[in-house]
């Protein structure tokens, strides 16, 4: 489907052989039951260019996947994130472009290898490459298997962080109350987990009480 913030100029060449390849990958793929081009969703609002549908005939509600053009003025070459594809982003979807004369689908991320390439536009991409079959056909999309992998790593990245935020303020509240938030004097041990100062009974113990690291 064409996103509804580009003009819709008379579909090109390519645009017709990547609609051709998406509908031959799809008719031969286990999770399709039925593949069909330039279907009307909404009442005719919408134009699905390649409307899939689940052996479970789900066909409305399902995300829309957008595969940019190889070449213009959305294509990777262009080396800069235009609105639409700040759109894509933000909704957590990865951003595909589709070169249909090569069969290959590219795919973008961040350029430093951190994980995903975020909506703002400020980090710089590459484009990796791939073919549809290396793709993961999900619910939530069509999705590039190191996307996923990108994804996953990321959103435990964010469970970590928040998990060590809970320690700490944890570990800090449970220092105020044994009136420990203050600096080391010479001679203090400090807890393991928080770093505050151990009463002297609880040296051997290593940590104060409800302060043990997860």
């Amino acid at each position: 489907m064409r996103p509804d913030d580009t003009n819709h100029a008379p579909e090109s060449v390519l645009h017709r052989q990547g609609k051709a390849l998406v509908t031959r990958w799809a008719a031969t793929h286990p999770a399709v039951a039925d593949v069909a081009e330039e279907v009307p969703l909404g009442g005719g609002e919408r134009i699905a260019d390649v409307l899939l549908t689940s052996h479970s005939g789900n066909r409305l509600g399902v995300p829309v996947v957008w595969l940019f053009g190889a070449i213009g003025a959305l294509s990777p070459l262009t080396a800069a994130l235009r609105q639409v594809h700040k759109r894509v982003l933000e909704r957590q979807q990865p951003l595909l472009w589709i070169n249909p004369v090569e069969e290959v689908i590219g795919w973008a991320r961040d350029q430093r290898g951190r994980g995903l390439l975020g909506p703002s536009g400020g980090h710089a991409m590459r484009v990796e490459f791939a073919t549809l079959d290396d793709l993961v056909l999900r619910a939530t999309g069509l999705l590039p298997t190191g996307w996923v992998a990108d994804r996953e790593t990321e959103r435990a990245s964010w469970r970590d962080r928040g998990a060590a935020a809970r320690t700490r303020q944890g570990a800090r509240t449970m220092a105020l109350r044994h009136g420990t938030d203050r600096p080391l004097s010479p001679g203090q041990v400090p807890c393991a987990t928080c770093g505050l100062a151990l009463d002297p009974i609880l040296i051997k113990r290593g940590t104060h009480f409800g302060c043990e690291p997860h």
